[in-house]
């Protein structure tokens, strides 16, 4: 122990204030009792609390050392509860004995790497609960001094939170042997359970909207970085930063969010969970492990994609892109690249808005935002139609990343006449000009146009992004992260010529404006732009518009997104808006392809007859 203290003026104990918010009144009135209150500091410097009593004879050994340790026992004893008071009213009591608590005990409802979990009934009433049972490891202190510490935490976090889908802590309770936490409701069986039952059509919208509502409690939590091993966790959900001892915070957590997530998906489309731990068992290094066996959850990645058809429209898209944020943003090996809860939960809300099937945020888990006047709503308070993959979900789309200088920071996308992807992201930082890619100046005027309408006005700042190796990778998972409700985005058509072509074709084009929006990122907050665009997009007879039926574009209810307003009712008022609005760009489009292909050609006659001429 450290040196003794000088002894400070503590007030008598009061134990009508006790409570886990002001834990150590116990304790200074027994430290005062046996005359050692001048250790006080040092107990509360090593996490000792009231919630550690009564503290176990060979904790208080190694605390206070032997001379005091029979006082300190036997002082302690005269500072218990008499047993539980079974009006549950919440509190937390002390016993020397936890089998005087008066419930009557049922059937073991399983185990964890943290406890034991039993139903137990009322004796009056008759009603159910669950009680957890923590073991306190009396001999080995530091292992004690770690579980007292979950226990706090979680104790704390359940005081706090009050939600529908929360369980209510009734009682807490300390004795020599263990630490005992008792809610309500009983659930009838837990998520592992549900995900290997055959489910009805109820299970299966409980377990949908679930991904829902666990992300949404996921949102609470503080953000600070611990090390060290971690103890008390479901292994194969542990993130690589836990297994490898490393930093981690709460986006450690959003590695284990996205683990459950991901079997959930499995399930929805009709893989049970005994299916994925199997292929773990049989696969690379047969380890049950999301971080440890990456080649079996790739294998479930790809099944998963793989069995949905890649279609224009519809809700299929809903769940590929899920399926594809939850692989490569929140299971992201690097913990700094993940998401936090709030952009999770906010990204399945964009979900919900722009494909209404199968909703998966419930009204009560929605987190509204902080205005219903987005900014992409500037024009008519109606988002524009067509929406050119938001998400970075379609594959059939290509996506040019720009500085808002027009400097290309990378690509994705079959863009044959350009490198892949992830070939781009090198240490060697070389923009180009975009100008490079456009056949002629008024379509790079439409850009800078479309930039400038975007930006914000009278703004003088320049915007720069980092000029590292991880540029790409930002750019992308800033993407697949950022709110519908954060992008501004505006969608025209312009001349683009590919390598395929023979002549520059009329292609509709979009320009989204972003910022880097993971926060440990180096570029956090610096604005960047995606054009967007099919490469494969042709024309008809006629050289008339197909009207979005050879465009691979999001639904149209986006607008539910912007005023944050999803009853059917109100809903069927904006869709019909966004419709009429589709109707007019449709027509419009149609007349500037006209308009663009006879200028185009007017600007190639003239240059072949003053080459005639010359």
């Amino acid at each position: 122990m450290s040196q003794p203290l000088c002894s400070c003026d503590l007030s008598p104990w009061r134990p009508s204030l006790y409570n886990v918010q002001d834990p150590t009144h116990k304790l200074e009135h027994i430290l005062r009792q046996i005359g050692q209150q001048h250790r006080l500091k040092d107990l509360i410097r090593l996490d000792v609390s009231d919630l550690w009593l009564p503290v176990p004879k060979k904790i208080v050994q190694r605390l206070l050392g032997h001379r005091y340790t029979k006082s300190f026992l036997n002082s302690q004893s005269q500072h218990m509860d008499d047993d539980l008071q079974l009006n549950l009213t919440g509190e937390h009591v002390a016993l020397l004995d936890s089998d005087s608590i008066g419930f009557d005990e049922g059937e073991l409802l399983g185990k964890g790497g943290f406890g034991e979990v039993y139903q137990v009934f009322h004796p009056w009433t008759e009603i159910g609960y669950a009680r957890k049972v923590i073991t306190r490891p009396t001999y080995k202190y530091q292992e004690h001094r770690d579980v007292m510490k979950c226990f706090k935490h979680e104790l704390s976090a359940m005081q706090r939170v009050q939600h529908l889908h929360c369980v209510d802590l009734v009682a807490s309770c300390t004795s020599p042997e263990a630490v005992i936490l008792v809610s309500s409701p009983v659930a009838d069986r837990n998520l592992a359970q549900m995900l290997n039952s055959d489910l009805s059509n109820l299970d299966f919208e409980i377990l949908r909207t679930s991904l829902g509502c666990i992300t949404h409690e996921f949102t609470n939590g503080d953000a600070s970085t611990t090390t060290g091993p971690a103890e008390h966790t479901t292994p194969r959900y542990r993130a690589p930063e836990v297994l490898d001892c490393e930093p981690r915070n709460r986006l450690t957590d959003i590695w284990g969010l996205g683990c459950v997530l991901f079997e959930i998906l499995a399930r929805l489309q009709g893989h049970k969970l005994s299916a994925l731990i199997g292929t773990w068992h049989e696969t690379d290094n047969r380890e049950v492990s999301f971080a440890r066996n990456l080649q079996a959850v790739a294998h479930w990645f790809e099944k998963l994609t793989g069995e949905r058809d890649n279609t224009q429209h519809g809700y299929n898209r809903k769940y590929t892109w899920l399926c594809s944020f939850t692989y490569y943003v929140m299971l992201n090996q690097t913990r700094l690249r993940r998401p936090s809860a709030a952009q999770v939960l906010r990204r399945l809300q964009d979900l919900d808005a722009i494909y209404p099937v199968d909703i998966i945020v419930k009204p009560c888990c929605v987190v509204r935002a902080a205005s219903i006047t987005s900014r992409m709503a500037s024009s008519d308070c109606i988002p524009q139609w067509p929406i050119l993959d938001l998400m970075l979900a379609d594959k059939n789309l290509s996506h040019i990343f720009l500085d808002t200088n027009l400097h290309i920071l990378g690509m994705s996308g079959n863009i044959s006449n350009l490198h892949d992807v992830m070939a781009v992201a090198t240490t060697q930082f070389n923009p180009s000009r975009l100008v490079d890619l456009l056949p002629i100046r008024t379509a790079m005027s439409g850009i800078q146009t479309m930039a400038r309408s975007m930006l914000p006005t009278g703004s003088t700042q320049v915007f720069g992004l980092g000029k590292d190796g991880d540029l790409l990778a930002e750019l992308l998972y800033s993407t697949f992260t950022a709110s519908i409700i954060d992008t501004l985005f505006r969608v025209d058509t312009l001349n683009l010529i590919l390598d395929e072509d023979m002549l520059p074709r009329p292609r509709t084009v979009q320009l989204s404006l972003l910022t880097v929006c993971l926060e440990r990122l180096p570029d956090y907050k610096v604005p960047f732009l995606v054009l967007t665009f099919n490469p494969t997009e042709r024309e008809v007879t006629g050289l008339s518009y197909r009207e979005g039926k050879e465009l691979w574009t999001d639904g149209l209810s986006i607008a539910a997104v912007t005023f944050g307003k999803i009853e059917t009712e109100k809903y069927g008022i904006i869709a019909k808006a966004v419709e009429a609005r589709r109707a007019r760009y449709n027509k419009l489009l149609n007349e500037n392809r006209i308009i663009v292909k006879v200028n185009f050609m007017t600007h190639s006659l003239d240059n072949e007859n003053r080459k005639l001429t010359n």
